[in-house]
């Protein structure tokens, strides 16, 4: 008899160990959960050995599937870990991405609200072309035909009145007006005049920025000249010399603090006019030398400056001497004197005209047909340049540019000039134009005269004489004023 029993009862043991060791591992077979029949069933009895292999390929399989089993756990893991980091790694480039698109979004939308700005600026500084515009004209907002650019929208546009003139030089029209102007000579104005017939102003200057200092005297030469002041803000009027004794003062001219101011008084006789040279302060008069000199109807031979630290004073004129021998022999002799500012003569320069101040102790003057300087108190004269049938020299606020006029080779034209001193060249600027003053240092005024020779130029009563602005740089020249006469410009000069 055979025992099938106890061989199946092992068998069956074992299988239920393989599959409880399979439930430890947490693995679950699929193939074993599959209903299959009994191997013990199919097979026939096998032997030992073969039951002993049979168990050992068991245990080996069942070792490799738990080896595949851990592998699968492990790809799990590593699958789960990568997509949580891809899915990270997304997120950062999708925000990169996000934050690039928002600065070009930024970047376009700042470009249209500039250009949009740029547009609405350029439209509104713009003006409008019409074949009608609009202009100012007697303080009023009109309308033109033609094609133009509108100068007003309402009449208010026009007025001037709120709108503060600041003069920079004055000037004497016809004897009897003082007009200021601005330094454009777009804007004069008369500030004073003179309703008897009987007086005339004879000479101006600037005492300070709104205020201007003048002579007035009497045309019969009866030793009646007065110094005042205008007050340009408050219209009043302050005497500085109530009785001069003079019948005609020449220049008068402040010192730069105005504690000093000078002044030259003529007084005539049927024989003889004599200059008589004074510097006041505080309220002394202190005359300083008296001279016989000849008529000087424009006021250009004689000359007063301050030096710029105000120690030294300088006169300037036509002293005329009589020959020893021969009583009716004459001699006109233009003289630079020098004083202290305590009256005390300090130096003389003869045969010389038209000073002017280069720097604190050196000036510049005309001389035997030649530009000259010299230092205050040397005897030693410089040559500038040739200045031949040259006239009046004034220099420029920089110092750069010295502005005269002269005769063009004997012809009857005369000839605006400007020596420029750092490159030592002469430049001829514009015809007609004489007795220049600097308003700038690329501009100047002067007094058009066309025909006229030399110094004639300068007693020659125009029936129009015209004030005129030059630009030195391009030749320009605007019209200030015209009159039967203009005289005494004199600059404000600059602090």
């Amino acid at each position: 008899m055979k025992k099938p029993a106890i061989f199946n009862k092992n068998k069956n043991k074992e299988t239920i160990n393989t599959e409880q060791e399979h439930e430890q591992t947490g693995i679950t077979d699929n193939s074993r959960n599959t209903m299959k029949p009994s191997s013990t069933q199919q097979q026939p009895q096998q032997s030992t050995t073969e039951r002993t292999e049979s168990a050992t390929d068991t245990q080996e399989t069942n070792m490799s599937k738990k080896q595949n089993a851990t592998k699968h756990v492990d790809s799990k893991s590593n699958n789960a870990e990568f997509a949580k980091k891809g899915s990270l790694l997304g997120a950062r480039e999708l925000k990169k991405i996000g934050i690039g698109c928002f600065g070009i979004l930024a970047f376009f939308i700042t470009l249209l609200v500039i250009f949009s700005v740029y547009k609405s600026v350029t439209r509104n500084d713009i003006p409008v072309q019409t074949e009608k515009h609009l202009v100012c004209q007697n303080d009023s907002c009109i309308e033109i035909p033609g094609a133009g650019t509108n100068e007003c929208e309402t009449n208010k546009d026009c007025k001037k009145e709120n709108v503060e003139i600041v003069p920079s030089y004055a000037y004497i029209k016809d004897k009897t007006e003082i007009y200021t102007a601005t330094v454009d000579g777009k804007e004069k104005k008369k500030v004073l005049s003179i309703n008897d017939q009987n007086q005339e102003f004879t000479t101006l200057t600037w005492k300070d920025k709104d205020q201007i200092t003048y002579a007035k005297c009497e045309i019969n030469h009866s030793k009646d000249c007065s110094i005042e002041t205008l007050n340009l803000k408050n219209r009043s009027i302050t005497p500085e010399i109530i009785q001069s004794l003079s019948d005609k003062i020449r220049k008068i001219k402040f010192n730069n603090n105005k504690k000093y101011f000078a002044y030259i008084g003529q007084d005539s006789t049927e024989k003889n006019i004599n200059l008589t040279f004074y510097i006041k302060t505080g309220t002394v008069k202190t005359p300083l030398k008296t001279i016989s000199s000849n008529p000087d109807p424009t006021n250009i031979q004689t000359r007063i400056l301050f030096t710029n630290d105000n120690n030294y004073i300088v006169f300037s004129a036509i002293e005329v001497t009589h020959d020893e021998k021969d009583k009716n022999k004459i001699y006109k002799v233009p003289q630079i004197y020098i004083y202290q500012i305590n009256g005390i003569l300090f130096d003389r320069i003869e045969n010389a005209t038209d000073p002017f101040i280069v720097n604190k102790d050196t000036i510049g003057f005309s001389k035997n047909n030649q530009l000259m300087y010299k230092k205050i108190g040397n005897k030693l004269e410089t040559s500038v340049t040739p200045f031949k049938q040259s006239y009046n020299p004034v220099i420029s606020f920089d110092k750069r540019n010295i502005a005269y006029w002269k005769n063009e080779g004997g012809f009857s034209d005369v000839l605006l000039g400007i020596y420029n001193i750092d490159m030592g060249i002469h430049r001829n600027i514009l015809r007609g134009v004489i007795i220049p003053t600097w308003v700038t240092n690329n501009s100047l005024v002067g007094i058009k005269a066309d025909g006229c020779i030399g110094q004639a130029c300068l007693l020659y009563e125009f029936q129009t004489t015209s004030l005129v602005l030059v630009n030195i740089e391009n030749g320009d020249v605007t019209i200030v004023d015209q009159g039967k006469s203009i005289s005494n410009i004199d600059f404000l000069q600059p602090n």
